[in-house]
């Protein structure tokens, strides 16, 4: 239900879990179990696909099936391609000035701008969707909101600190120079 994709054998698929074996990337096998509320669906290796996915309001799940389907999509190709160069380096330099200015509030404003960054609209760019067709439908839209926000507020978070880590050691070393 995070737009993300794993490929390995399915064990077992009952009392509502999915019993998952999968290689990692470091080449070791790793059994999972996850729970059938964060699956969308199976596919086996023919193509064939069974979803798990039931809408019910109650446990959350608003969308319909083809909703939570470009929802998905949505995730994935923001995952895909969605970057923000720009606020990463505004964050580096409000940490670094921060961090420069010595005082002991120093390390508010880099978390402050990383809250701000949350404010503005995301932008799609047209070469970044899948298929085209997708941004006609709000719950895509939604999909790929949340997935950018998401990493443009991580990568401001770390842009800030490492800034500010910078304007620390920048500061000490022009102020206490032994």
């Amino acid at each position: 239900m995070n737009g993300g994709k794993l490929a390995g054998e399915i064990l077992d698929t009952s009392f509502r879990l999915v019993k998952f074996k999968y290689i990692k990337k470091n080449g070791k096998e790793k059994t999972i179990t996850i729970e059938n509320d964060l699956v969308f669906s199976l596919t086996s290796k023919n193509g064939t696909e069974k979803i798990i996915y039931e809408q019910d309001t109650i446990s959350g799940n608003y969308f319909s099936q083809d909703e939570t389907r470009l929802f998905i999509y949505g995730e994935q190709d923001a995952e895909k391609h969605y970057h923000s160069p720009y606020v990463t380096a505004a964050s580096i330099l409000v940490g670094v000035a921060s961090g420069a200015w010595g005082a002991f509030i120093c390390p508010i404003p880099p978390f402050v701008f990383s809250a701000l960054m949350l404010l503005p609209k995301i932008k799609i760019k047209y070469k970044t969707v899948s298929n085209p067709a997708f941004l006609n439908y709000d719950t895509y839209v939604l999909g790929y909101e949340k997935v950018a926000r998401k990493k443009k507020l991580f990568h401001s978070l770390i842009g800030g600190i490492g800034g500010l880590a910078g304007g620390f050691l920048a500061f000490h070393v022009i102020y206490n120079p032994s």
